[in-house]
């Protein structure tokens, strides 16, 4: 594909590499080459329309969800493997065992949190007791308390209501989009419709109005011939 101004190719579409999506697979951006093969990125080579609108939305709304989201991951396993390791002091999983060293969960954002303690003893692994006391389930208790209890790293929200507060802005983004879209598309058909009222050609209409000129000359004609007429006769008078 190419942009072209009067049937000549003006910059041909390029692509460049931009790091990796959550698949770990390879992201490339589009935008055009100049006359040396140098990039130009969709916002400079697209000043307005769709594809402008498609660069900003995944420049900004999309940049700053992704950001928003990778805080959130990266708070969540930071303050859940803390518990669940009791600080690297360890805590006692319900075999008796320490877990200092058995986090809940791996990676460092979005894009690479994984959870560590799987198969069909996972439950037993969590450090669920400070003491080898029977009874002892103040770990399960603090992990179970970070539910409700508030970060600072989140902006002294809590994870669930960090969560539906980024959840509601993205949701509230697109019904905005959604809405400027339609605003944009019923303008676009009111444009249309007065574009259409002063060029559209009524065939009938047109015909009636062209049987009444018709007419109406034909009968400016006929008083034009009785004028001369009389004119003709008060000149013989004259004579």
């Amino acid at each position: 594909a190419v942009l072209v101004d009067g049937g000549a190719v003006v910059h041909p579409i390029a692509l460049r590499e931009q790091g990796a999506g959550l698949d770990g697979q390879a992201l490339h951006e589009a935008g055009l080459a100049d006359g040396t093969g140098g990039f130009i990125a969709a916002p400079a080579a697209f000043a307005s329309g769709e594809l402008a609108a498609l660069a900003g939305v995944r420049d900004g709304d999309l940049v700053a969800a992704s950001s928003d989201l990778d805080t959130f991951a990266s708070t969540l396993i930071g303050e859940v493997n803390r518990i669940q390791t009791n600080a690297g002091a360890g805590a006692v999983d319900l075999d008796g065992g320490s877990t200092a060293t058995v986090p809940l969960f791996g990676g460092t954002d979005a894009r690479t949190i994984t959870v560590l303690l799987t198969g069909a003893d996972a439950g037993r692994k969590i450090g669920a007791a400070l003491s080898t006391d029977p009874g002892d389930n103040q770990n399960a208790l603090n992990l179970a308390d970070l539910r409700t209890r508030t970060q600072a790293a989140l902006g002294k929200a809590t994870f669930s209501g960090y969560l539906a507060d980024l959840t509601g802005a993205v949701g509230e983004g697109a019904a905005r989009a959604r809405d400027t879209a339609q605003a944009s598309e019923a303008l676009q058909q009111q444009l249309q419709n007065q574009r259409d009222s002063f060029s559209g050609v009524n065939l009938n209409e047109e015909l009636t109005n062209l049987l009444r000129y018709q007419r109406a000359f034909q009968a400016s004609a006929e008083a034009m011939n009785v004028a001369n007429q009389i004119l003709d006769e008060l000149m013989s008078v004259i004579r």
